[in-house]
């Protein structure tokens, strides 16, 4: 996907719904910038944790990613227009679930204070993901 919040201490969350489904980790980069212009490959050891959360999110189609101060939702897809369009929608779901406002007003809260970005857009298939900070969830409630 090659995001930058894919970091020590984030949660990925992957919908996975396949038995038997099997894990590959790519490249790892110590620095990157947007659309993957250009970055920085390192060699690496990581530690990952990995849990099966089972009825977690029927409606979840692409990676979300859970940082300490934001959420972020990636698609790949070409046109990248496309990956853009799927990643909002992916954090409108999320919203939808975290805090049970509409479809709209989800929509209106990420396009004022969300932001897209391009993961990988040197190649065929494109990422894009949508930013959401997490402090402007403070004053929803929680379903």
């Amino acid at each position: 996907m090659d995001v930058q919040e894919i970091s020590a201490g984030s949660t990925v969350y992957l919908p996975v719904f396949v038995d038997g489904a099997l894990l590959s980790l790519g490249d790892c980069h110590a620095i990157q910038s947007d659309g993957e212009i250009g970055s920085v490959e390192m060699r690496s050891e990581i530690r990952l944790v990995c849990e099966v959360i089972k009825g977690r999110s029927p409606n979840m189609g692409w990676p979300r990613i859970e940082t300490e101060e934001t959420m972020v939702t990636v698609a790949v897809a070409t046109p990248l227009e496309e990956a853009l369009r799927q990643s909002l929608r992916e954090m409108i779901v999320w919203l939808e679930e975290l805090t049970g406002m509409s479809k709209q007003e989800a929509y209106l809260l990420i396009g004022c204070v969300g932001d897209a970005r391009p993961g990988q857009a040197q190649v065929a298939h494109y990422s894009m993901r949508c930013i959401f900070p997490k402090k402007y969830l403070r004053q929803y409630r929680q379903p």
